[in-house]
């Protein structure tokens, strides 16, 4: 789910991820949310800076198609 929300926009790149707050609205544990944004990081759809959080990462740049 809540990689959907990354893709959808519905938290954009840039996003500060709260655990606490995410585990709140997805009536689940701080561990759970934890393991998910660990997933999400290793695919490359968040990313965490030491001491800073969670954040959504920016999108990859679109190739014009050409070489």
């Amino acid at each position: 789910m809540l990689a959907a929300r990354i893709g959808d926009g519905t938290y954009p790149a840039g996003t500060r991820l709260n655990i606490g707050l995410l585990a709140d609205e997805f009536d689940t544990t701080r561990t759970t949310v934890a393991k998910a944004l660990r997933m999400l990081e290793a695919d490359g759809a968040i990313v965490i800076y030491k001491g800073m959080g969670w954040y959504v990462a920016e999108p990859p740049p679109q190739g014009d198609g050409g070489s």
